[in-house]
């Protein structure tokens, strides 16, 4: 009687051609990265990347398609947010070196591209700011914004300017800072129950 397998089947050239692309949007930005570039190292011609996605603009959508929704953002309790966000902005060595694609550095590399600026928005909401603006309620819209906004800003200060006050900061330290910032920022306004009257002059 013939075996079946119980190996995971072997990838198709469509599937090694998008996770290469994954792989090389992560590394370079939009303009950077070609469809020549692409299909080298898959091993395949580049009209045969022009047929299974028809141009580079098209590969790119599949790539937004084809990443994960943030790695936790929806299963972490409300009050573990900042320390989880901030672990998350430290750890992305890690997550490197074992080669999965961040997320975030795909969207990252891309900012600023007219071609790639709608559908780069769209997915950095859906991944990111949506999910989070679920958690935080009252003006969770607002507040997941600019968590996303700093969390960014650190992002292209660490890893594209390289600063030192922020690249070569200690990163327990700057994990601490930061999960307090945005501690801040996660938490809404409350209004004083009862008004404080202004202090009468003497």
């Amino acid at each position: 009687m013939p075996t079946t397998s119980t190996a995971d089947p072997a990838p198709t050239t469509r599937q090694r051609i998008l996770e290469t692309a994954i792989r090389r949007f992560a590394r370079s930005s939009y303009d950077d990265t070609g469809l020549r570039d692409i299909a080298a190292d898959v091993g395949v011609d580049v009209a045969y990347v022009h047929r299974c996605f028809g141009s580079k603009e098209q590969l790119f959508l599949e790539v937004l398609k084809r990443m994960s929704d943030h790695p936790g953002l929806a299963a972490a309790p409300r009050d573990e947010l900042p320390a989880f966000l901030a672990r998350q902005l430290f750890e992305r060595g890690t997550v490197a070196a074992e080669g999965q694609p961040d997320p975030l550095l795909v969207l990252i590399r891309s900012l600023g591209v007219p071609a790639a600026a709608g559908p780069v928005g769209e997915r950095l909401d859906s991944l990111f700011v949506a999910p989070l603006s679920e958690k935080l309620g009252e003006d969770g819209a607002l507040r997941a914004s600019m968590v996303m906004a700093l969390l960014i800003g650190l992002r292209m200060m660490r890893d594209f300017l390289k600063l030192p006050q922020v690249a070569g900061a200690d990163p327990q330290e700057a994990e601490r800072v930061l999960t307090e910032v945005l501690a801040q920022i996660m938490t809404p306004r409350r209004a004083c129950a009862t008004p404080v009257p202004p202090a009468e002059a003497p």
